[in-house]
């Protein structure tokens, strides 16, 4: 391990970026969604930037395009693909050139993603070769832990990205971002809830052009807050900036530790931008200091136009009451129905034994907050593929979505959590239809009598 880590970081990342990979001779097996093997074979691997193809001995070639691989899974002797159509092929016994393979498919299969999600922001650089670490919180829900790995780093419009040797990509959103200091020539970022990302051996260059960014991300921040909260003074504008960063929801007690004065005006705001019937009702029975609101200034399309979301985490001591949610309301274009958006915090037995622990809920309350924002900050307020059904991602016209979702656990989870979303056609119809949710979210019923997922439209 010490020899690895001794050779040039760049000198290791061309191995996977820049190398053509020669033909390899492997065995393969083809299943179908019952892990049932269909077909077997030896072919000539043969990988390009497009997909990979097995060239049989009969002249047969069977080509797989990256855009139809949802994942892949190592094990000891075998590279597993699964594929958009629900079946999976395993190639077996690449030889000493498995690594290299592997580390060129990774590469490859993350450019089609990163293109189909950024295509339009701008790459502010890239393919910088470096190490980093990642590191979650005690308390947090375990995910997957980095130590001292190779990777290359992307600095986007939005968010910094990345890309670890032989694995998905990794994102973190600049507005998520709490704090940046330097340790053992290193960069320590404090990500929230006792996560931190560190990236060594990055150049002057790099660090920068980083701090520019987000420096940037905060002065712009402050000019939106300023259009959009007229009358606050620039210290509280300024202490605001860094809360609300480039549209990302803060929490009332941490607003009201800036100012008393913003959260009173964040509400008015809410009012103008529509939302805000839909906000004093939540408001009764949210959990008042846990609420969070965002603004934002400008879109692709609409630069000058306002925009506004909340989260309500409803929850209480007395396990019957309705709750166990998290209501997420933006406001939307003038020509759309506004909808209300609904996630539970625990699942619903958890919820129930861990009533008496306040503290407990809290926590994955903070936890689900924080996860939303994230998500709602890498994918530029993107909400559709919460509610697309998996019956549906099967459809041809849905192919690009399944093909996100797939590749996205951190939207993967919010999914398996998404209760359902109610459209505001009536004031009477949705205040009844939040109640129905809010009550289900903590009911026990038997499996099969409540459908989580069922929309009120």
């Amino acid at each position: 391990m010490f020899n690895f880590f001794k050779k040039k970081v760049s000198e290791l990342s061309q191995q996977y970026v820049d190398k053509e990979l020669a033909p390899l001779r492997a065995d393969f097996d083809i299943l179908d969604r019952r892990d049932k093997k269909v077909r077997v074979g030896n072919a000539v691997v043969v990988f390009s930037e497009h997909g990979i193809s097995l060239e049989l001995d009969n002249k047969e070639q069977l080509f797989f395009p990256l855009r139809e691989i949802l994942s892949f899974r190592i094990f000891d002797g075998s590279i597993r693909f699964d594929l958009l159509n629900q079946q999976a092929i395993d190639i077996r016994h690449l030889g000493n050139l498995r690594q290299d393979f592997l580390n060129k498919f990774a590469h490859e299969w993350n450019e089609v993603l990163l293109e189909e999600m950024y295509a339009r922001q701008i790459l502010h650089k890239t393919d910088l070769d470096a190490i980093f670490s990642l590191e979650q919180g005690e308390h947090r829900n375990k995910g997957r832990f980095f130590e001292q790995t190779l990777c290359q780093v992307r600095l986007y419009e939005n968010c910094l990205v990345i890309m670890p040797q032989a694995e998905r990509f990794l994102i973190f959103p600049y507005n998520t971002m709490i704090g940046i200091s330097e340790s053992e020539g290193k960069l320590v970022i404090n990500l929230g809830l006792g996560d931190k990302l560190s990236i060594g051996r990055v150049d002057d260059d790099f660090k920068e052009k980083f701090l520019d960014i987000l420096n940037n991300e905060i002065v712009k921040t402050q000019n939106d807050l300023a259009k959009m909260l007229p009358g606050l003074e620039d210290i509280t504008i300024r202490k605001l900036a860094i809360l609300m960063k480039g549209g990302k929801a803060a929490k009332k007690r941490d607003v009201d530790a800036a100012s008393l004065k913003i959260w009173p005006m964040l509400e008015d705001k809410l009012k103008e931008l529509g939302i805000g019937e839909q906000y004093e009702h939540l408001k009764k029975r949210a959990q008042d200091e846990r609420i969070a609101i965002g603004l934002k200034m400008g879109t692709y399309s609409n630069p000058d136009k306002q925009y506004a979301w909340f989260l309500a985490p409803i929850y209480s001591l007395t396990p019957k009451d309705p709750g166990n949610t998290i209501a997420l309301q933006t406001t939307s274009a003038k020509d759309k129905t506004e909808t209300t958006y609904f996630f539970r915090i625990m699942d619903k037995h958890e919820y129930v034994d861990h009533f008496k622990r306040l503290e407990k809920i809290a926590h994955e309350t903070d936890e689900l907050i924080y996860k939303i924002n994230r998500y709602m900050l890498a994918a530029n307020f993107r909400k559709d593929l919460f509610y697309i059904s998996d019956e549906d991602l099967d459809m041809p016209q849905y192919t690009r979505f399944k093909f996100i979702i797939k590749r996205m656990p951190e939207l993967q989870e919010l999914r398996f959590l998404y209760a359902g979303r109610i459209l505001h056609t009536s004031r009477e119809e949705w205040q009844l239809a939040v109640s129905d949710i809010l009550e289900q979210n903590v009911a026990i019923i038997k499996e099969g009598e409540w459908d989580s997922s069922t929309d009120r439209m």
